[in-house]
C-alpha cells in the first residue's frame, strides 16, 4: 500500500466528509434488464455500432453457413465418399462438422439473445430516466457544443469574447447541475463495506447517465450507458461483453476456435490431396482454406486473450488502466479513532447520513495492485464460468459475478484489497 497523502490526526479531522439524507432502502437497487430499444429511449447510442452490431452477425452466420455447406457437402460427399469412396471418413467429417457448428451456434445464439434482453447495464438516473422531466440532452448537448467550440476557446479574439463568455457559462451551469444532482443521488446511496470511490471520496459518479457507478462499471460510449463489469463492445457478437455476457462470449470463442481448427485442418487436407493426385485447385476450397485459416487465427488470439484475462481477473479496461492507482474505501469500526494510528496509511475518513454511526477510510493502492484477483487462476475463472464442469461448456447458467451483490462489496475483493481491512481495526 501506499503512504498517507497526508499525516493521520488521532481524533476526526475537520474536513470529515459527511452528506445529508434519509436512511437507505432495506434492498439494494437491482440492475434492471434493458433491450436496445430501451438503450435508444435513454442516451443515445453510436449509430455506426448499432448498425455494426446488427450486420455482423449477419455476415458471421453467412459465412458458417457457406463454410459448412463446403465441407458438408464439397469435401465430405463429393470427395471422401462418391469420388474416393471413403464412406467412414466421409461421414466423420460430416458428423464433426455438425457437432462444432451446433456448438458454436447454440453459444453464439445465447450469447446474442443475452446481449439483447440483459446487458448488464446500470439504470439511469433519475433525470436521465424520465425524459419529460426535461434533464435527458444536456450532458450530450453541452459536451457537443464543446467539443465543436473548443478551438474557439483556444484561438479566440477580443471580438470573440461574447461566444467565449457564453460557452464557459453554459458549460460552468452544467457542472452545477450535476454537483446538485450527486449530492441529492447521495441522500440514497447504500455504501459497501469495501468499494471504489473517487479521489474526493465520494462514489464514483457518471455525468453522462447521472448516476453513480458500482465497481468494474464503465461507461460505454457506442452504447451511451454505463455497463456493469465491461470489458468492450465487440461488434462480432453484435453488442457489449459484460458481467452477463462474458462466460457466453468466452464459450463461443471456445467453439469457434474448434471449428475453424477442423475446417482448417480438413481443407488443407482435401486440398493437397487434389492438387497431388488430379492436379485441381477447386476455387471453393481456395476460398474456405483462406477464410478458416484467417478465423482461426482470430479465434485462436482471441480465446488465449480472454482465458488469460480471466486468469488474472481482468478486463479489457482494467488491463489498459493497470498502472493506475485506485482509491478503496473501507468501512472502519466506531472506536478507530482511540489510541495511536500513525500506522494508518488513509488519507481521508467520510460518512453518510443514509449509514448514521459509520464511517469509511480511503486509501490510495498500490498502483499494479490486483484488486480483484481471488489468488489463483482457477479461482478467478470460476467466477465468471463456474464451479462445476457442465457450467464451463453448457450456456446454460449466467455467471457467479452476475449475481446479486451482498453488502460487503459489489465483486469479491482479492488479497491485495482485503489487506488493506488490517489496518483499519481498532488497536489495542
Amino acid at each position: 500500500m501506499s503512504r498517507a497523502t497526508s499525516p493521520r490526526p488521532a481524533s476526526p479531522p475537520d474536513s470529515e466528509s459527511t452528506t445529508a439524507g434519509p436512511s437507505p432502502p432495506d434492498q439494494p437497487q437491482e440492475v434492471d434488464a434493458t433491450t436496445l430499444l430501451d438503450i435508444n429511449r435513454g442516451n443515445r447510442p453510436s449509430r455506426a455500432s448499432l448498425v455494426s452490431a446488427f450486420v455482423v452477425p449477419v455476415l458471421v452466420i453467412g459465412q458458417a453457413a457457406w463454410a459448412t455447406y463446403v465441407v458438408c457437402y464439397q469435401l465430405a460427399h463429393q470427395r471422401l465418399m462418391k469420388r474416393d469412396k471413403q464412406m467412414g471418413a466421409g461421414y466423420a467429417v460430416i458428423v464433426l462438422q455438425a457437432l462444432f457448428i451446433f456448438m458454436a451456434g447454440v453459444t453464439y445464439m445465447r450469447l446474442i439473445q443475452v446481449i439483447y434482453t440483459d446487458p448488464g447495464l446500470l439504470p439511469l438516473g433519475m433525470s436521465r430516466a424520465k425524459p419529460e422531466d426535461g434533464g435527458n440532452d444536456d450532458m450530450k448537448a453541452v459536451m457537443k457544443r464543446w467539443s465543436e467550440k473548443r478551438s474557439i476557446i483556444q484561438h479566440t479574439t477580443p471580438e470573440d469574447a461574447r461566444t467565449r463568455e457564453e460557452l464557459f457559462k453554459e458549460l460552468a451551469a452544467h457542472n452545477q447541475r450535476q454537483a446538485e444532482l450527486r449530492m441529492e443521488a447521495l441522500k440514497s446511496f447504500r455504501p459497501k463495506d469495501m468499494f471504489i470511490v473517487a479521489p474526493d471520496g465520494l462514489p464514483r459518479w457518471c455525468k453522462t447517465c447521472e448516476t453513480f457507478k458500482p465497481d468494474r462499471t464503465h461507461h460505454c460510449s457506442d452504447l451511451g450507458r454505463c455497463v456493469r463489469r465491461m470489458d468492450h463492445f465487440c461488434p462480432w457478437v453484435g453488442g457489449i461483453v459484460s458481467e452477463t455476457t462474458t462466460k457466453f462470449f468466452v464459450q463461443f470463442l471456445f467453439y469457434a476456435m474448434l471449428l475453424c481448427i477442423f475446417m482448417l485442418a480438413t481443407t488443407i487436407t482435401l486440398f493437397k490431396r487434389d492438387n497431388d493426385r488430379y492436379g485441381q485447385r477447386n476455387p471453393q476450397l481456395i476460398a474456405l482454406l483462406v477464410l478458416s485459416g484467417v478465423y482461426t487465427l482470430f479465434t485462436v488470439g482471441m480465446f488465449q486473450n480472454s482465458m488469460w484475462m480471466l486468469a488474472k481477473n481482468f478486463t479489457t479496461i482494467e488491463q489498459r488502466q493497470f498502472g493506475m492507482p485506485l482509491h478503496l474505501a473501507v468501512r472502519i469500526s466506531p472506536d478507530w479513532y482511540a489510541g495511536n494510528v500513525d500506522h494508518l496509511s488513509c488519507y481521508m475518513v467520510v460518512s453518510f447520513a443514509s449509514a448514521p454511526g459509520e464511517k469509511w477510510a480511503i486509501f490510495q493502492t498500490d498502483p499494479r495492485a490486483k484488486l480483484w484477483d481471488l489468488g489463483g487462476a482457477y479461482a478467478n475463472v470460476c467466477q465468471v464460468l463456474g464451479k462445476r464442469v457442465w457450467e464451463w461448456v453448457l450456456p446454460v447458467t449466467y455467471s457467479p459475478c452476475a449475481k446479486p451483490a451482498d453488502d460487503v462489496s459489489e465483486y469479491p475483493f482479492g488479497p491485495a484489497a482485503l489487506a488493506v481491512t488490517q489496518n483499519v481495526q481498532a488497536p489495542k
